[in-house]
């Protein structure tokens, strides 16, 4: 394949956005200004130089050939981008000579590249991404697999093979701009985290819950990497600032080896100390396949989610049964409205179905999942379930900003939305009491939020000699401070918003 059609392919299937200039402007250069001579400034990825060109016009015009010629080197496999970069230095009066010597035609997820320098190197970049997963999906996208072979097997994205080659070289500091996953998602980056926190520190941070790049919707985040002196697996505390449609705020963060240095660990630690003494098994989906398997002459009316569309099916007593006695449904994704957000629901009340069949050879995450009960519930009990469940889930969003679940996309107009994973949901169902609970009496309560609290309050009084380690921080702190329990017990139950009930969920 030639390099100018590698190129290409690269732009609209391996994820290589260009990083608009307002992003450095804010977020980097500020952070860089007073520094910009005693680094040799690469990147790797430089596209058409949008990370490169405020730098170097920052530089005092007449000092700028020199400074471009000992300072910067620049790379991509893209010869149009190249070009664009090249017209643009040479309209801030770079030199062709320069330019022909220091931008360089090169796949450097391949290998870090040689190259000469006189200063200690300083990578700012903005990496392709394009999660490792798609690429064997079309005929296009199947060679980069190359990129994942050896020890970078267990990689799970571009911008992760990346990371791994800075690693190995061990770079002092890198700036990346980089899907959130990296920060936030599970196993999709759990491996890239272990490698780089053991040996870098993130001293920086910002995070975007708006749409920066054109051309995709990924949300991303700005990271300041620093090596540190000596490797070391000890917990870190980041400060962030988070930029959304509502503008900007401040947010702590401990990045920890035991959970895997996957930000948003609260939610974890918060499971860990709830989670119930006998939890609730169950499994997710009703599959096409099981309903054929199992015909008879029974009917239920089932939601076909991959055509979102009613069937009848004739089932014998056994499926029909199980289905009809298993009424909830978990939806893992925000939709556009605020009543709509991710949590358990009735299937029929939402679809007026009995179930949800997965009609495809693959399932959704995405898409509504039925829930079934390894044992019988009653439908006061799942109502119960969904209630507690709803209650958590919401209750951890306010407390943790929904950090510990994935931004889709970008914000809507009135808020961010979010994925719930899988296992999340899991766990959260795990933190329900029901074998503790007399659920005759708790459908009386006018308000299950003060009865839940209190439960809370008293599993916690129950194992606090055994888990505690549950804290927060106050960003306008320079150090964490121990979690009030009792404080967090009683927050969200006074911030709850108007329009929000346990049924509406």
């Amino acid at each position: 394949m030639k390099i100018d059609l590698r190129a290409k392919i690269l732009k609209k299937k391996r994820g290589l956005f260009y990083t608009p200039s307002e992003v450095f402007r804010k977020c980097v250069l500020p952070k860089l200004k007073d520094s910009l001579w005693d680094y040799t400034w690469i990147d790797l990825y430089c596209g058409k130089g949008d990370l490169i060109i405020p730098i170097v016009k920052a530089i005092e015009e007449n000092n700028r050939n020199k400074f471009f010629s000992e300072h910067i080197r620049c790379f991509d496999i893209d010869e149009h981008a190249l070009s664009l970069f090249a017209d643009r230095l040479r309209q801030i009066g770079v030199k062709d000579e320069l330019i022909k010597k220091n931008l360089i035609q090169l796949d450097t997820l391949k290998e870090f590249p040689s190259f000469e320098y006189s200063y200690p190197l300083y990578h700012i970049t903005n990496p392709p991404y394009l999660y490792k997963g798609y690429m064997p999906k079309t005929e296009k996208t199947r060679d980069l697999l190359q990129y994942f072979k050896g020890k970078r097997e267990p990689l799970q994205d571009l911008y992760q093979v990346a990371l791994f080659n800075d690693l190995m070289k061990g770079l002092d500091k890198m700036i990346y701009i980089i899907p959130t996953n990296f920060l936030f998602g599970d196993a999709n980056a759990n491996h890239i985290r272990q490698l780089i926190f053991k040996y870098y520190n993130l001293v920086d941070l910002f995070i975007f819950e708006k749409k920066v790049f054109s051309d995709t919707g990924t949300n991303t985040c700005v990271c300041f990497f620093e090596k540190k002196a000596i490797p070391s697996e000890a917990d870190q505390i980041v400060y962030a600032t988070k930029i959304s449609k509502d503008g900007e705020k401040k947010r702590a963060y401990k990045l920890s080896k035991k959970f895997k240095w996957r930000a948003g660990s609260e939610f974890y630690e918060f499971i860990e100390q709830f989670k119930a003494d006998n939890p609730l098994h169950f499994e997710y989906y009703l599959l096409k396949k099981d309903v054929e398997a199992n015909k008879g002459e029974y009917e239920v009316t089932l939601l076909d989610v991959n055509n979102y569309s009613k069937v009848v099916a004739k089932v014998n007593k056994e499926l029909h049964d199980r289905i009809k006695s298993n009424v909830l449904f978990l939806k893992t994704l925000d939709t556009g409205r605020f009543e709509g957000r991710a949590g358990l629901y009735e299937c029929k009340k939402v679809f007026g179905v009995d179930g949800i069949m997965v009609s495809k050879d693959y399932t959704y995450r995405t898409h509504p999942i039925q829930i079934f009960f390894k044992s019988r519930l009653s439908y006061d009990e799942q109502v119960f379930v969904k209630d507690w469940f709803n209650y958590i889930l919401n209750k951890l969003r306010k407390e943790y900003d929904s950090d510990f679940m994935t931004t889709y996309r970008e914000s809507t107009r009135y808020y961010t939305r979010k994925y719930l994973g899988l296992k999340q949901a899991r766990a959260i169902i795990e933190t329900c009491p029901l074998s503790d609970v007399n659920v005759e009496e708790v459908k009386h309560i006018h308000s299950l939020e003060p009865w839940i609290e209190n439960y809370l309050a008293k599993k916690e009084i129950k194992v606090k000699d055994v888990k505690n380690n549950l804290r927060y921080w106050d960003t306008s702190l320079q150090t964490p401070k121990p979690l009030n329990r009792r404080k967090l017990s009683c927050r969200c139950r006074n911030n709850r918003p108007a329009n929000e009930s346990n049924q509406g969920y």
